[in-house]
């Protein structure tokens, strides 16, 4: 119980798009909270314009992080029949964009990534920090023209100051 409470304490909540995995859904990608994001979460206006969200997931000194995968529930589209579109998508840190997760394709053009798993990269933080999560239209759109898109991020916290099983 106080395991699962000081992981709810150590992530600081903003939006309602991050939460713990329920007991139950932990099997599957041993995770122990997820991200999701919607296309409605981004809103640059300039084409061919990265986007970066860090005010979702703040990490605690003393805590480590593996992005455990990323599952993608509807594919990423600006409706838009005319190029190919992308909308590819990075988790990293402050330090690093793509530390728990490279490039990875969610357009709905063909070449979309349904399951990637994570780096496996584990990071141990001395200090506190953030997850990033970085957007990049292709050079002909906006993210704000998306109309369509959710992705779900997974990740594994781990408090330093506990011994590991």
């Amino acid at each position: 119980m106080f395991v699962i409470i000081a992981l709810l304490l150590a992530v600081n909540v903003w939006a309602a798009s991050v939460r713990p995995v329920p007991e139950q859904g932990k099997g599957e990608y041993d995770a122990t909270h997820v991200v999701e994001l919607t296309y409605e979460d981004w809103s640059e206006t300039s084409t061919n314009t990265e986007e970066t969200i860090t005010d979702l997931f703040v990490l605690e000194a003393k805590q480590g992080v593996e992005c455990v995968a990323m599952y993608l529930v509807e594919a990423f589209s600006t409706g838009n029949t005319n190029y190919t579109g992308s909308s590819a998508l990075m988790v990293g840190d402050s330090g690093t964009n793509n530390a728990f997760l490279t490039s990875t394709e969610l357009n709905s053009d063909g070449t979309e990534v349904w399951l990637k798993y994570g780096t496996s990269a584990q990071q141990l933080y001395t200090s506190a920090d953030y997850v990033s999560f970085t957007l990049t239209p292709n050079e002909e759109e906006s993210l704000s023209e998306l109309t369509a898109g959710k992705v779900r991020v997974y990740f594994r916290l781990r408090d330093a100051d506990r011994e590991f099983e």
